[in-house]
């Protein structure tokens, strides 16, 4: 099923996500099957930790020691 390109950036989708399909009356309804908040929160935690090396070891302590 193909849907409009504003719909899709509108609700911030991507390939492969889910949707819930609902039939009210002769129409039918499409949801995220997560709400936009969560999608976010499960792609951060795909991503996180995925660029080993970028920093340093302690690169965040010494951060946080600089801004007190």
């Amino acid at each position: 099923m193909t849907l409009p390109l504003e719909v899709v950036e509108d609700l911030a989708l991507s390939a492969g996500d889910e949707l819930k399909v609902e039939v009210a009356g002769d129409r039918i309804i499409l949801r995220p099957e997560e709400d936009r908040i969560e999608r976010r929160r499960k792609a951060l935690a795909a991503a996180a930790g995925s660029l080993p090396g970028v920093h340093e070891p302690g690169y965040l302590e010494t951060l946080r020691d600089e801004s007190r």
